[in-house]
């Protein structure tokens, strides 16, 4: 049912410090590098396929923390197992406070050609409320010094509904982040669960329901204002600089998870990595491993895609739906496309089903009608 082409995530845990909000499987204090990327290599040698590796994509953690010796360790072996395209998307993730001008002209030279820099605010107090290392200063330079290394695709992560953010400083840093001219531009809502004790300790600073969806129009408006088309609810790009690998996901194609805590998407199947550091160092490359397989039958595979395709902009692709699944989106989901219809939440064309402005706002309900 899939694409005979494959995107590789790699997970890199190590931070300088652990941000108070984060539930990433990402930890500070950690010195066990060397073995953790023996180990990374050696599941990559044990889980190495003919299919074309279109994307690369390393994250974390903080992949710009760690020596770029590691780094060229994990892509080296990647490149000695694996049929790389020569096109290939190859994103690396890092913050401004560990991305040095040396790091990013390596970067270049190990032949990643996109850039994630996780900037997150330009207000320098919102930064330091959540715990965040750099000063917006930083941010500007390693914009800066990626283009000097010769990135030209580089993204920037912003965060809204920050404790103590108001629509004027969401403002500015939008403004800031446009300013930088960088080719993608990710944004993000705070997100915590009920019982984190940040959010217990902040909750009177955090902004309402209300305001976070003013932000996130504020951020639609803006962007699209200066040429970044919204290609994903939470992703926009200069035309062209969409992010190949989370596209490729989107749309139901394979993808191989390195690492602890990583996932992978193979044939049906749905395969975690575990997050038990030790644990994976012993056994990597091994089914003990693995912390879980979920099988998916061919009603869920439907699902997943549907809740997928409807994050991005064009939607559900009718004819990727029926290639698939052997069956038509409008036989397989007659009440639900109705309903939704009707409800203004999904908008149908003769090639797609894709969210309405107003099932921007609904998404979760959307997308949660094709469970």
């Amino acid at each position: 049912m899939i694409d005979k082409r494959s995107g590789i995530y790699v997970h890199i845990p190590f931070c300088q410090s652990k941000c108070p909000y984060c539930d990433f499987s990402s930890f500070a204090g950690n010195s066990s590098y060397g073995l953790y990327f023996e180990a990374l290599s050696k599941e990559v040698v044990s889980r190495s396929t003919n299919n074309q590796i279109s994307t690369i994509y390393f994250g974390g953690g903080t992949p710009s923390f760690v020596s770029t010796n590691f780094i060229a360790q994990a892509i080296k072996s990647i490149r000695n197992n694996f049929s790389i395209s020569k096109n290939v998307e190859a994103t690396i993730e890092g913050n401004p406070d560990s991305l040095t001008a040396d790091k990013l002209e390596a970067y270049r030279e190990l032949g990643f050609n996109r850039i994630s820099i996780g900037m997150q605010s330009a207000i320098d107090s919102e930064l330091e409320a959540i715990g965040r290392l750099h000063a917006f200063r930083h941010t500007k330079d390693s914009v800066a010094n990626a283009k000097i290394a010769g990135f030209d695709n580089i993204s920037l992560d912003l965060m809204f509904g920050l404790p103590g953010q108001k629509l004027e400083t969401w403002e500015r840093s939008l403004e800031s982040a446009i300013a930088l001219e960088p080719k993608h531009i990710s944004t993000y809502s705070l997100t915590l669960d009920e019982d984190s004790s940040y959010l217990i300790e902040n909750k009177e600073k955090f902004p309402n329901e209300d305001t976070e969806r003013e932000m996130y129009h504020m951020a639609y408006r803006l962007l699209s204002a200066s040429r970044y088309e919204s290609y994903e609810i939470s992703n926009f790009s200069i035309s062209g600089f969409e992010c190949a690998h989370n596209l490729d996901c989107w749309d139901l194609q394979e993808y191989l998870g390195f690492g602890m805590a990583a996932h992978s998407f193979v044939g049906n199947a749905r395969i975690a990595n575990t997050s038990n550091f030790k644990r994976y160092i012993a056994n990597a490359g091994t089914k003990e491993a693995v912390e879980f397989i979920d099988k998916l039958n061919k009603e869920e595979l439907m699902s997943d895609y549907c809740m997928l395709a409807l994050r991005t902009s064009k939607g559900i692709s009718l004819m990727r739906f029926e290639e698939l699944f052997g069956v038509n989106l409008n036989s397989a989901y007659p009440n639900v496309l109705d309903k939704l219809g009707k409800d203004g939440l999904v908008k149908a064309s003769p090639s797609f089903v894709s969210l309405t402005r107003k099932g921007l706002d609904f998404a979760n309900i959307a997308m949660g009608a094709f469970m």
